[in-house]
């Protein structure tokens, strides 16, 4: 008996040492993190993706509960709760902005209250926080993002500053061109939308990924806008490296 449930809980134990919870400025239709954000990183006003990941498992139970409580202390305080019915998805997320400084403690729970996942953070000004970030290496310092009407034998035909959706029917294609081997086997696609003006590019419009070969140095996708407005366009390789960023409008 004491070995069958030695053994159920090594079972339990890996189970939820898989689910993960990852910070992330966006995230694919699969649940995938885009440009993954260190929590030492995070700056006051900030708002980010909070992405809980059960791996290539659904995540157990009829309801999860996200937490986000401040820590002063002993003391601690309930700043959001939010409850998400996975029903049979392998990962749930959700966008919170950081309003006041200190340390903060994210945390997955099922109905029970039984922890899946937890992860600590500490946000400070955004002066203090440049002091004491390590500057990133440009893997892709000669990169161009090019928006163009066609791409013909690896060349952008008809530059494109914005895009009409009534004379170009929303259509675009977005050139990217590394200047050297892309040295990834995926692409990743994010495009954020302006929803208000003076505004940050707040809202996920879409996000995609699609398979190249290292060796390429250029690729390019085609794309449709259903929507006007000022559009902030990135591509990352599969480590979630920034390769390029680029804006567009939208209008009439």
């Amino acid at each position: 008996m004491r070995k069958f449930f030695f053994f159920t809980f090594l079972l339990i134990s890996g189970i939820i040492a898989a689910q993960r919870i990852s910070l992330c400025r966006a995230y694919t239709n699969k649940g995938e993190p885009i440009d993954l954000i260190y929590p030492s990183s995070l700056i006051l006003n900030q708002s980010v993706c909070v992405l809980f990941s059960g791996e290539n498992k659904e995540i157990a139970g009829r309801t999860v509960h996200l937490y986000i409580d401040k820590i002063t202390g002993p003391e601690r305080e309930n700043q959001f709760r939010k409850i998400f019915k996975p029903a049979g998805e392998n990962w749930i997320a959700h966008v919170f902005k950081f309003l006041k400084e200190g340390k903060y403690e994210i945390y997955f729970t099922d109905e029970r209250q039984n922890r899946y996942s937890t992860l600590t953070t500490t946000i400070g000004s955004e002066k203090i926080k440049k002091e004491i970030v390590q500057p990133v290496i440009d893997k892709y310092p000669n990169a161009e993002l090019i928006f163009c009407e066609s791409v013909q034998y690896g060349r952008p035909i008809n530059i494109k500053l914005s895009v009409s959706l009534a004379k170009d029917v929303g259509m675009v294609n977005f050139y990217l061109n590394a200047n050297q081997p892309l040295a990834t086997r995926r692409i990743l696609l994010n495009i954020r939308r302006r929803t208000k003006p003076g505004l940050d590019y707040d809202e996920l419009y879409a996000a995609k990924k699609f398979l190249v070969e290292p060796d390429w140095n250029d690729t390019f996708v085609s794309y449709t806008f259903t929507k006007t407005g000022d559009y902030k366009i990135t591509f990352y390789n599969e480590r979630e490296l920034l390769i390029k960023t680029a804006y567009i409008s939208v209008t009439n």
